[in-house]
């Protein structure tokens, strides 16, 4: 739970300052490419790369939809 929140923490920091999420959402890919790489059964308790991606880019689409919903004189 306390990594799905940073995730979406870290999400809106990164969509309010203007960081290119694109960008970040590559991280996710390289996660992705390291936990394939790994030997044996997945003990790790936290959540996979991809879903990882796919709760942050949940995150900004709302947030963009949020901004697109308040107008230009809201922002």
């Amino acid at each position: 739970m306390q990594e799905r929140e940073a995730d979406t923490i870290g999400a809106a920091i990164l969509f309010v300052t203007g960081y290119d999420p694109q960008r970040a959402l590559g991280l996710f890919d390289k996660l992705a490419q390291l936990e394939a790489r790994a030997d044996g059964p997945a003990l790790d308790p936290h959540d996979t790369a991809a879903a990882r991606k796919r709760a942050v880019a949940g995150v900004i689409a709302d947030l963009r939809q949020r901004q697109a919903d308040l107008g230009p004189k809201r922002r």
